[in-house]
Formats: C-alpha cells, structure tokens, sequence
C-alpha cells in the first residue's frame, strides 16, 4: 500500500514538473523574446544602413551649402547649362 502511495506522489511530482515545464517553455513571455532576439540581427542591420544614409545626406547638405563646386554641378546637372566653348553631346538611349 505504501508503494501505492509514493507511486501516486511520483506522479502528482512528474506531472507538476511537466506542467512546469511546458508553462516556462511556451510562455508568451518566451515566445516574445525568442521574436525579438530572432530580430535583432535584422534590425541592428537596417540601423547600420540606415545611419550610412544619414551621414551621407549630411554630406550633400554641406556640400550643397558651402561647395561651391557642389551647387555648379547641382545646377549644371538640372538646368542644362553649359559654360563657353563646352560642347553638349546627347546620345541616344538603349
């Protein structure tokens, strides 16, 4: 009878532990965290790309306020024009 006894609380222990187990393992908690650390490495990846930009647009900025060379090419490049003695050659597209 006893061992009928220790064999129910070697159960009741078993399945608490599983119960455990499972509720730490598949928690939201866990499941959230799996997400976001599975994502980290992209994210850090698109914050590097995106700081890159960022310097270089900062770049034209300065360049397109204080470069003198900048702003000619800038308004060369949209507006067509050309200085004495240069030709302009347009060659057709593909």
């Amino acid at each position: 009878m006893i061992w009928l006894k220790r064999l129910a609380m070697l159960a009741f222990v078993l399945g608490s532990f599983g119960l455990l187990w499972r509720e730490v393992h598949h928690s939201p908690v866990k499941v959230k965290k799996q997400w976001f650390v599975s994502n980290l490495k992209q994210l850090k990846g698109k914050t590097t790309h995106l700081r890159r930009k960022q310097q270089h647009l900062r770049r034209q900025i300065v360049g397109l306020q204080y470069d003198q060379r900048v702003i000619e090419n800038e308004i060369r490049e949209q507006l067509d024009f050309k200085r004495k003695g240069e030709l302009t050659l347009v060659l057709p597209s593909r």
